[in-house]
């Protein structure tokens, strides 16, 4: 849901909440394995729609090409940002 939690809060009758994203940066192999994660489970739908993953070269020798190129880099990959919202209400404020 990310940003329309804002909307959303107001929505349901609490007051417009604050609002923070968190983006989680690293170089740990099992962070980077999320990104070939993340591909693997978008593949059934990726080829549904007949896009190419060509450019990805081999697909089953990704991970360890991943882990290469970010060790390699000498520096941190990013995954998806955090979104989380909260607000506070008050001990008279009736839920709707």
């Amino acid at each position: 849901m990310g940003p329309a939690l804002h909307r959303v809060f107001q929505e349901a009758g609490l007051p417009a909440p604050s609002v923070s994203m968190e983006m989680p940066l690293g170089t740990d192999p099992d962070f980077v394995q999320w990104v070939y994660d993340l591909l693997c489970s978008l593949r059934p739908q990726i080829e549904q729609l007949h896009l190419s993953l060509d450019k990805l070269g081999d697909f089953e020798d990704l991970p360890q090409r991943l882990e290469s190129e970010v060790a390699a880099s000498k520096t941190v990959v990013s995954w998806m940002g955090l979104v989380g919202a909260w607000c506070k209400r008050s001990a008279g404020d009736a839920f709707r």
